[in-house]
């Protein structure tokens, strides 16, 4: 039943965002807010406690929802991460997970690599990044980043990933318009 309604829900918020910014054309990503009062139940998962108390449980009370967002993705997201790291302050837990149908690694689940959240390694694989958005030498750079040992976080619809938004993580062999939805909280700063 839940299923059925964050389907119902993620339509809804696509249908709105495509009159706000164009139809999916199935070229480039579409990514919405599930947080409004047409996404009740979206809107209520950052205070729902099989997703609050696990993320509470792992990065401590002190932790905030910051946005609840769906995405229509086409083939593949390169490796990235979700704030401004290496910074130690600025970090939170995030959900991700299929709402339609399951994700593999031929159809684009989501991959991370394991410590990529702490320097000094987070800052070799970024040193990697300018030569992979440099046209002269993004085949190299590409063949280096995507021999990178990652983990594949395959799931079904009705599973959800936690990980740390510092971690580096993308999708590959990723599929045209897999819809996925993620949950963000951020950890309350600890210094001015």
């Amino acid at each position: 039943a839940e299923l059925k309604t964050l389907r119902e829900e993620f339509n809804h918020a696509a249908t709105r965002h495509g009159k706000e910014v164009g139809s999916f054309d199935g070229e480039n990503l579409h990514n919405f807010s599930m947080l409004g009062e047409d996404t009740p139940f979206y809107s209520s998962l950052l205070e729902d406690p099989r997703f609050y108390g696990p993320a509470a449980q792992l990065f401590g009370d002190d932790i905030f929802g910051l946005e609840v967002n769906s995405y229509r993705y086409v083939g593949n997201t390169s490796w990235h991460f979700n704030d401004g790291s290496p910074n130690i302050y600025g970090y939170g837990p995030k959900y991700q997970f299929p709402v339609f149908g399951p994700v593999t690694a031929e159809t684009g689940a989501l991959r991370v690599i394991p410590g990529s959240h702490k320097d000094p390694w987070q800052s070799e694989l970024t040193r990697w990044w300018p030569l992979a958005r440099a046209s002269a030498s993004k085949e190299r750079a590409r063949e280096y980043l995507d021999k990178v040992p990652c983990y594949v976080t395959e799931c079904d619809p009705g599973d959800a990933v936690l990980f740390d938004m510092r971690i580096v993580h993308g999708t590959f062999g990723g599929s045209v318009d897999r819809k996925v939805s993620a949950v963000t909280y951020y950890h309350y700063p600890k210094t001015p």
